[in-house]
């Protein structure tokens, strides 16, 4: 497969996804945000890592605006898991 990238700015497009730097832009859709975050934090090799572990993971691979998305989705999951009693 050939690779083709154009450049803008810092953002690239590198065989038809967009790209800043080496990390992959995730759009603006809440559900892709949700699977990424849920992928980092709720698999059994992830061990349920905190908000600044999580955010230091991911942002070697993607970015979004507003990345502190990810800080809200551990709070809200150490918020069910305490009041579940797990």
């Amino acid at each position: 497969m050939r690779k083709t990238q154009r450049e803008h700015g810092k953002f690239r497009i590198e065989n038809e996804k967009l790209k800043l730097g080496h990390q992959l832009c995730v759009p603006e859709a809440a559900e892709v945000k949700e699977k990424i975050m849920n992928e980092a934090h709720c698999t059994p090799y992830a061990a349920h890592s905190g908000s600044t572990k999580m955010f230091q993971d991911l942002r070697h691979s993607f970015w979004w605006d507003e990345m502190k998305d990810i800080a809200d989705y551990v709070h809200k999951c150490l918020v069910s898991a305490s009041e579940s009693g797990a």
